[in-house]
């Protein structure tokens, strides 16, 4: 077997377990296929930072502070639904954020999805420049 045959085996194979394993959903429903290369690079590391945070769900939003133990009931401050990545970037309409994302995405004519929001590097800067509060979890 080849370098390209056995690359392309493993690809499909990891693929099979990306496409029918029940963990990491939030990733999975913006990234649906797996690859080698690196996702995002930015030459601030910060921006890769949040935007990695943001793609994984692991970040200081109540949802994920709910789940492992740091907010009391992981709803927004602001409208009283789950804070999750997808309401705090698209959905909620009291937040600084969600506005300057859906007023960008209407700007460059783009689909305020989340695959589409953590891809573009425009709507990264967006983010990042309309950011009040700290994304990232605190390292220890």
């Amino acid at each position: 077997m080849s370098y390209s045959q056995f690359d392309n085996y493993i690809t499909n194979k990891w693929q099979k377990i990306w496409d029918y394993g029940n963990t990491e959903l939030h990733y999975r429903s913006i990234v649906k296929s797996v690859f080698t290369r690196v996702k995002y690079l930015h030459m601030s590391r910060h921006h890769e930072v949040v935007v990695t945070k943001l793609w994984l769900g692991k970040c200081q939003l109540n949802t994920y502070r709910h789940q492992i133990g740091k907010h009391a009931y992981g709803l927004c401050v602001t409208c009283g639904r789950p804070e999750t990545v997808s309401h705090f970037l698209i959905k909620c309409p009291n937040n600084v954020v969600c506005l300057a994302v859906l007023a960008a995405c209407n700007k460059f004519n783009r689909n305020p999805t989340l695959d589409i929001i953590l891809s573009d590097s425009r709507l990264h800067n967006v983010i990042i420049s309309s950011l009040d509060r700290k994304i990232q979890l605190a390292v220890k």
